[in-house]
């Protein structure tokens, strides 16, 4: 399996129903965009991604990196930051509030909402409500990135993984650890074999 690192430069395409991406990756060290594509769920502009998968060569849209698997890098640079949180994927926050929240906190920012959410009220503009709102998403954005994870190592597809995590909720993993099998009823598209294959890799 091929190994591709770099930024999501843009995105092409999206499914929001099927999480299925065409985008373009700036990789380090290669002077033009690489196509990727696969299930990649809520994909934003900006954000450093280590992919895993195959080099295919598409008839009319030529050399593409087909997605397997992949991990999300944090962002470290306040530009990247920023850029992160004002690509709308966590709800409540735009690029104005973006730009208030880092000259605020700086590179602090995402600690500051997931550890210190109160202090998100120092803006002008954010209230108690607002404040619960954007930590919730936020909060909901790394469980499904955990939960991706965590199905990647059984052999399930992001796609079907974000369709487990939106069926269980933020209790999805220990659920599944629990009792695999609820996936055959509770999951569409998931079946016995999967169920069971699951079960016997937990032990």
């Amino acid at each position: 399996m091929d190994r591709l690192q770099g930024t999501l430069e843009r995105v092409t395409f999206y499914s929001e129903e099927t999480c299925y991406l065409v985008g373009r990756l700036k990789v380090k060290g290669l002077r033009e965009l690489q196509t990727i594509v696969g299930v990649l769920p809520n994909p934003v502009t900006g954000e450093v991604l280590n992919l895993q998968g195959v080099w295919i060569l598409h008839p009319e849209y030529g050399r593409q990196f087909k997605i397997e698997k992949f991990t999300r890098m944090t962002p470290v640079t306040v530009a990247g930051i920023e850029r992160y949180l004002a690509s709308g994927v966590i709800k409540g926050v735009g690029p104005a509030t973006a730009k208030l929240l880092i000259e605020k906190f700086g590179k602090d920012v995402l600690d500051i909402i997931e550890k210190e959410p109160e202090r998100l009220r120092e803006i002008n503009g954010i209230g108690a409500k607002k404040a619960a709102m954007i930590t919730e998403s936020f909060a909901n954005q790394k469980e499904m990135q955990q939960v991706i994870l965590f199905f990647q190592e059984y052999g399930i597809s992001p796609g079907y993984a974000a369709r487990i995590y939106r069926a269980l909720g933020e209790k999805t993993i220990p659920l599944v650890r629990e009792d695999p099998y609820r996936l055959v009823d509770q999951v569409f598209g998931i079946g016995f074999k999967t169920a069971d294959m699951i079960a016997r890799k937990i032990g």
